[in-house]
């Protein structure tokens, strides 16, 4: 270390915390039961893909951080992917979802306020979108729900197709109704 410093194959961390990626091997995260996750920076000879922050979880890819925009992709790739269904209509589900505003209870001091939903709320519409995880809650361990977003963003496009095929059909029938009335002028 040098001035109060710490780095990982460097002499001279240009931070508090350094670590120099070597090879495609990143910073893996251990559980005592051997799960790890491991971030790593993508890195080539010519730039191509750019370089990107990567997660992996026992070793299986699971999502990108890019380096221009920050953007948090999830991977979505078809050949990971298998027993594809297609969505059965979601739009009178998606009205019973109820979207609120709130204060999150811990480290909000200013009370901010937020936009979102109640996961148990969400769980009893679109149970995919919402799981239960073993966490830490004021020093001990709970059990608590997250709520996938982006699940919910996949829904509301398919709603919006289904309003869209109601549009087509609703402008077809007042085509329809205008020729009667234009044929019987």
């Amino acid at each position: 270390s040098s001035f109060g410093r710490v780095g990982v194959n460097t002499i001279n961390p240009a931070a508090m915390f350094e670590v120099q990626q070597r090879d495609n091997r990143g910073f893996l995260l251990k559980n005592p039961n051997g799960d790890y996750w491991e971030q790593t920076v993508t890195h080539d000879n010519n730039g191509f893909p750019p370089p990107t922050l990567q997660f992996y979880h026992n070793g299986t890819f699971k999502a990108s951080v890019s380096n221009i925009t920050g953007t948090w992709s999830p991977v979505s790739d078809a050949r990971l992917k298998t027993n594809v269904i297609s969505l059965t209509p979601v739009l009178d589900k998606l009205k019973k979802l109820i979207p609120c505003s709130y204060e999150m209870i811990n480290d909000n001091p200013n009370k901010e306020r937020t936009i979102g939903f109640i996961a148990q709320e969400v769980k009893n519409i679109f149970p995919e979108a919402v799981n239960y995880t073993s966490a830490k809650l004021d020093g001990a361990k709970t059990n608590l729900y997250t709520l996938n977003y982006t699940a919910l963003g996949v829904v509301a496009i398919k709603a919006i197709q289904e309003q869209q095929q109601l549009i087509d059909e609703l402008k077809a029938r007042i085509d329809k109704l205008e020729q009667i009335i234009l044929t019987r002028k």
